[in-house]
C-alpha cells in the first residue's frame, strides 16, 4: 500500500445538505467519540490493521473490539463508534463471507467506505504449552485463515477436523483455555498475547495480504475529493442497462473496473445486485463531484446505483 501523510481527524457537519446517494454534510463538531471498532478480540489481524490506520489517521487512539464483523457494522449504524475496520478480501482466499453478506443484504447498508488498509499475513499453528503435534484432535480458526493454510493442513494433519470460529484471535483464546488437544491457526502476535506455543509458522499457502475497509455511518461519511478508488452498488432488474451504462460512463471519466461481484435479486431471471470496484491511475484526482453527477444521472425507474465508497490511496 502506498504511504500517505497523516490525515486530519474526522469532522462532522450539521445542517443537512443532501448531495445525492444519501450523503449529508453537517456543520458542527461531532459528539461521537473518536473510536475505531474492529473484529476482536486482542490479537486478530484486524487489530494489526487498526495500528496501521492509526499511524495514518490522527485522532483514533482508542480502538474497540467486537465479536463479529456484523457487530462492528451495527456499532457504526448505532453511533457507538465513529469508524469501523472490517476485513473485505484476502489475496489468497478471496472475499470474506460475512462482509460480503453484509454488503449484499440490501442496496444501502447504511454505512460508507472511506478508506482502506492492507497488511501482509503470516499464519502460525498455535497450541497450549506442552502440546505435541500428535496430541492435536481439532484445528480451529476463521474460515478464511483455514483456507489460507489448506496445503499445510492437508499435508500435516489430513485427518484432523477443522472448526470455524469468528476470528483467528478467538481461536487462539479458546486454545489457551482448552485442554491441550486443540490447535489454532492465528498470527504470531496471537501466540504472544495468549501465551501459546508455536508448532509451525509461515504455514500460509502463499505470501498474501488482507484488505480492510474503513467504514463510517452514511450521514457522517466524508469522501476524499481526490478519490481514485470507488465502490459502486447497482440494482439492475432484468433488461436494465444501468450496469453497462454505469461502467461505460465511469470509464470515460478515467476509471477502470477492478472487480465485479453479484448476487441474484430473487425477483426474476437475470436480475442482479452488483458490487463494482473502480480505480483511476489519473493524477487529476479532483473528480469526485463529476463522479457523483454521473451516478446521479444514472438513476432511473428500472435500476438503482449508489456510491458506497470513495477514497485515495
Amino acid at each position: 500500500m502506498l504511504s500517505r501523510k497523516p490525515r486530519p481527524s474526522f469532522i462532522r457537519f450539521v445542517g443537512i445538505a443532501t448531495i445525492g446517494f444519501g450523503l449529508c454534510f453537517i456543520t458542527e463538531k461531532s459528539v461521537l467519540a473518536d473510536e475505531l471498532g474492529y473484529l476482536g478480540p486482542t490479537g486478530t489481524y484486524s487489530e494489526q490493521a487498526t495500528k496501521v490506520y492509526q499511524s495514518q489517521t490522527p485522532g483514533f487512539e482508542k480502538v474497540v473490539p467486537y465479536k463479529t464483523i456484523t457487530a462492528v457494522t451495527t456499532a457504526i449504524k448505532s453511533s457507538e463508534v465513529k469508524r469501523g475496520l472490517i476485513p473485505i478480501e484476502n489475496s489468497d482466499s478471496g472475499f470474506v463471507a460475512e462482509t460480503y453478506r453484509l454488503i449484499f443484504e440490501k442496496i444501502d447498508p447504511e454505512w460508507r467506505i472511506i478508506d482502506e488498509v492492507t497488511i501482509p499475513i503470516t499464519s502460525s499453528l498455535l497450541v497450549k504449552t506442552g502440546t505435541k503435534a500428535s496430541n492435536i484432535k481439532q484445528i480451529i480458526s476463521h474460515p478464511n485463515a483455514l483456507r489460507g493454510v489448506a496445503t499445510y493442513l492437508k499435508q500435516n494433519f489430513p485427518e484432523v477436523p477443522l472448526i470455524e470460529v469468528n476470528s483467528t484471535a478467538a481461536a487462539a483464546k479458546l486454545v489457551s483455555n482448552g485442554d491441550g488437544t486443540t490447535a489454532a491457526v492465528a498470527s504470531p502476535n496471537a501466540a504472544k498475547v495468549y501465551g501459546l506455543q508455536t508448532i509451525a509458522t509461515n504455514i500460509q499457502d502463499n505470501n498474501y495480504e488482507t484488505n480492510f475497509w474503513i467504514i463510517a455511518r452514511s450521514n457522517l461519511a466524508s469522501f476524499d475529493p481526490n478519490s481514485n478508488h470507488l465502490i459502486i452498488s447497482i440494482k439492475a432488474p432484468s433488461g436494465s442497462r444501468i450496469f453497462s451504462e454505469t461502467i461505460a460512463k465511469l470509464q470515460k471519466a478515467g476509471f477502470y473496473v477492478v472487480n465485479v461481484n453479484s448476487i441474484p435479486l430473487g425477483e426474476s431471471i437475470h436480475s442482479y445486485r452488483y458490487l463494482i470496484r473502480f480505480e483511476s491511475k489519473s493524477q487529476n484526482f479532483n473528480n469526485l463531484k463529476q463522479v457523483k453527477t454521473l451516478l446521479k444521472a444514472m438513476q432511473n425507474s428500472d435500476g438503482e446505483v449508489i456510491l458506497l465508497g470513495a477514497y485515495q490511496r
